[in-house]
């Protein structure tokens, strides 16, 4: 999964404009508390996209939004798509 940055990050001489996601691993969840909290997910986003701490500190505040929901995705299988019955 891919997310488009609203806001480009400067890190160092990089500037970053999307992050690109791979899906987790059980290795990846182990490291969530069984009690997450919003810091955790980031941590876990950094993970997943490859990007250190420092980097995923610096999203606004929409794209944090954005990031937070892959993650959730990931979680919970994705969305399901079409009509409830």
């Amino acid at each position: 999964m891919k997310v488009v940055l609203t806001k480009v990050i400067e890190h160092g001489a990089d500037k970053i404009s999307e992050l690109v996601f791979r899906e987790p691993t059980a290795k990846d969840m182990r490291a969530l508390p069984m009690e997450p909290k919003q810091g955790d997910f980031l941590d876990l986003a950094g993970l997943l996209c490859g990007q250190a701490p420092s980097v995923m500190n610096k999203l606004s505040v929409n794209d944090y939004m954005k990031v937070i929901e892959v993650v959730a995705a990931f979680m919970v299988g994705g969305q399901e798509t079409g009509e409830s019955a």
